[in-house]
């Protein structure tokens, strides 16, 4: 007994079109706008894209059709989610729904269609955020989600610092792991809804910028031990201290802070200038007590998350190259490389690497030496 298949709209016009290898448009357009949803257009044009390049030529016809069928379907979704999520959250809605429609309608015969729309959502975005501006100008208590929302509107170092603040005063009060779980859920919620694994900083110009989940819970991660030792508190001490003597006497440390500025920036979307007086702090004090120990062990935490990227590490050691061939780290060829092991976590910085690389030019990359001429040139 053959068994009964019902067929969808969109199956019964791909059965008919590779049957009789053609379809009035007229009949075509009927069916599209009252049987087709949005995906089975998509579906469709690129089934006649590939197969009947013929029919293809005709399809354009239609696009004023799609751009009423798309709108019909995301702007009541828009008009919906504007009234039930506060203004965050529907900044967040409306990224979301800008890289979807970035990523879905790839087909050249939607190039106008998503151009159009992408173009409105982007005046939403920009609408919504000056909103957003406002409502924080008159906010005393900031929430998790408000700081997050910060990246929004705020540099990257302004939001960074509230973020920052935020979730060490909220593990100081509350201790425990209730807390911990709050504040994990917060965020991996903000994600969701952003359907993003960072958070892109909006502008008129891009929303290239971007700070990243994991670093958002490396922060968080950290805050949650304040019994962790500072980073380095185990090395022999005098290595420290022949160190900063080197560094003071080469009279080199505003020239090493610029490069340290330039490398963090490029591996970093995080405070650079924080993360460096942080972890200049930890490097060249014997006893380092200016930061808490969540501060010294996030910055840290957070560059051996940057530098667990081969690229990010070959800056490293461009950086440390520059360095060295202009002189700035006289005499620390055999001290630092103990100091940067010892401080670093990730492969190919152990002190014999460093040496290498750095110090020694057995392991020449021709990768470090672009980084070196492409970052550094303008450094005097």
């Amino acid at each position: 007994m053959n068994k009964l298949t019902i067929n969808t709209p969109l199956n019964q016009v791909l059965v008919h079109l590779n049957k009789n290898g053609d379809i009035e448009i007229e009949n075509l357009l009927d069916i599209i706008n009252e049987h087709l949803n949005y995906n089975d257009i998509i579906t469709l044009f690129d089934y006649i894209d590939i197969h009947f390049p013929l029919l293809k030529n005709q399809l354009s016809v239609i696009e004023n059709l799609n751009i009423h069928l798309f709108e019909k379907k995301y702007s009541a979704n828009i008009s919906e989610y504007s009234k039930l999520l506060e203004t965050g959250y529907f900044i967040c809605y409306l990224i979301a729904l800008k890289y979807e429609i970035q990523s879905t309608l790839l087909n050249p015969l939607f190039n106008n269609l998503k151009s159009k729309f992408i173009k409105d959502l982007d005046l939403k975005i920009n609408q919504n955020t000056a909103k957003l501006d406002l409502e924080f100008e008159n906010k005393g208590h900031f929430s998790l989600t408000d700081c997050l929302f910060s990246f929004f509107i705020y540099e990257h170092i302004k939001a960074f610092r509230l973020l920052k603040n935020n979730i060490l005063k909220s593990i100081e009060e509350s201790n425990n792991d209730h807390t911990y779980v709050n504040l994990t859920f917060e965020i991996n919620n903000f994600f969701r809804i952003l359907n993003l694994d960072y958070i892109p900083l909006i502008n008129q110009k891009s929303i290239d910028t971007k700070i990243h989940k994991n670093e958002v819970l490396v922060l968080l991660n950290g805050s949650l031990n304040n019994e962790r030792c500072i980073p380095l508190s185990k090395l022999d001490k005098n290595i420290i201290k022949e160190n900063l003597n080197y560094l003071n006497k080469n009279n080199n440390s505003y020239l090493i802070y610029k490069v340290l500025i330039i490398l963090l920036r490029e591996i970093s979307k995080v405070d650079h200038r924080y993360m460096i007086r942080v972890i200049l702090d930890n490097l060249t004090n014997i006893n380092p007590t200016k930061y808490s120990n969540v501060e010294y062990n996030y910055c840290r935490d957070t560059l051996n998350v940057c530098l667990s990227q081969k690229e990010n590490l070959f800056k490293l050691y461009a950086a440390l190259s520059f360095l060295k061939d202009s002189e700035y780290l006289e005499g620390l060829s055999k001290l630092l490389p103990k100091l940067l092991a010892e401080y670093l976590n990730v492969s190919s910085t152990s002190e014999q690497s460093i040496k290498n690389y750095v110090f020694l030019n057995k392991n020449s990359n021709k990768i470090i030496e672009n980084y070196k001429n492409h970052l550094f040139k303008y450094i005097n």
